[in-house]
């Protein structure tokens, strides 16, 4: 499984541990785009993967173990084989790591996953710059995030459910302090109907916010521009009008059934837009001359379109 470059590589890290973390990036990326059927009677394929498992141990300890053979011998299948029956254990690894430092105080973990854990925390505004990842579909209440996000200053990753849906806000300035550093925001049931004004969102690729009462992008209708995201789902949302124009480097746009949806406006070229789901919007007219690139576009149950523009040229298209 080596390679030509393997010599580069060597060079560009002193370090072994960076070398190992390069490979097992490389590779990461190399699985996950095949397709893997592995036939679990393959002659001798059994034998070979407890072989390798039995050397990789159950210790912390890294360990790499290279797999060599003449082109077309089993090596990947050996190789993804091997992962599938070790990668169960990766989880709870991680977990035991995360907790090491300080087992008994969750406020002051990298990650947090565990739902009353993470409601305690933010109940009691116990937030930490510490807290980098946020992960749960532990519906939490609406004043314990409005509360305990603003000292989680480093916080990168929030995936969470908001208890309730379409919530009856009197007000409609929104509470929130999401961080600045977050790169992935998701919030189902968001109750509000737009982002937060001081929400700078500089960093953020992907934004998340499924069945939310989100009717524009920015409170008060601002036009701060998301340069970063590549991924915007607003799908079963209140959304009514939606200006591509904000997310310049958009590749996937997921808008399913957004039942309020009236205008969908695209100012300026989206080269990068690939992939389009606008089903089920009452949307009576669509422009997607400037996205020349796209692969993927559904308009399943659009009954109110009549007018319908592309580019002229879409060579890359592969399902309408």
């Amino acid at each position: 499984m080596a390679s030509s470059s393997s010599s580069s590589i060597h060079k560009s890290f002193k370090h072994e541990a960076k070398f190992i973390q390069k490979i097992v990036e490389e590779l990461s990326l190399e699985l996950r785009s095949i397709s893997f059927n592995i036939d679990e009677k393959l002659v001798g394929m059994k034998s070979r993967v407890k072989e390798v498992v039995s050397s990789l141990g159950t210790g912390f300890d890294v360990l790499m173990i290279g797999i060599k053979g003449m082109g077309g011998g089993g090596k990947t299948t050996l190789a993804r084989a091997v992962f599938d029956q070790i990668s169960s254990q990766f989880e709870e690894m991680g977990r035991n790591i995360v907790r090491r430092s300080h087992p008994d105080k969750p406020q002051k973990h990298s990650r947090l996953w565990v739902g009353d854990e993470i409601e305690e925390i933010l109940a009691n505004d116990l937030g930490t710059k510490a807290t980098r990842c946020i992960h749960t579909n532990y519906a939490l209440k609406l004043h314990n995030v409005t509360k305990g996000l603003r000292k989680m200053k480093g916080l990168r990753f929030l995936s969470v459910l908001i208890e309730g849906r379409f919530h009856n806000l009197k007000s409609e300035k929104v509470s929130l302090d999401f961080p600045d550093a977050l790169r992935y925001l998701s919030m189902k049931c968001y109750p509000f109907r737009s982002l937060p004004k001081t929400f700078q969102a500089n960093n953020l690729v992907a934004l998340v916010m499924a069945y939310s009462s989100i009717k524009q992008l920015w409170e008060g209708g601002g036009r701060k521009v998301f340069n970063k995201m590549r991924f915007l789902d607003l799908s079963h949302s209140r959304l009514r009008t939606l200006d591509l124009g904000l997310a310049p480097n958009l590749e996937t746009l997921n808008l399913e059934g957004c039942n309020n949806l009236v205008e969908l406006h695209m100012p300026i070229r989206c080269l990068k837009l690939i992939s389009v789901d606008i089903s089920h919007s009452r949307l009576r007219t669509l422009d997607l001359r400037l996205a020349p690139n796209l692969k993927t576009l559904i308009l399943y149950a659009c009954r109110y379109l009549v007018e319908f523009q592309m580019a002229s040229i879409c060579l890359n298209l592969k399902s309408l």
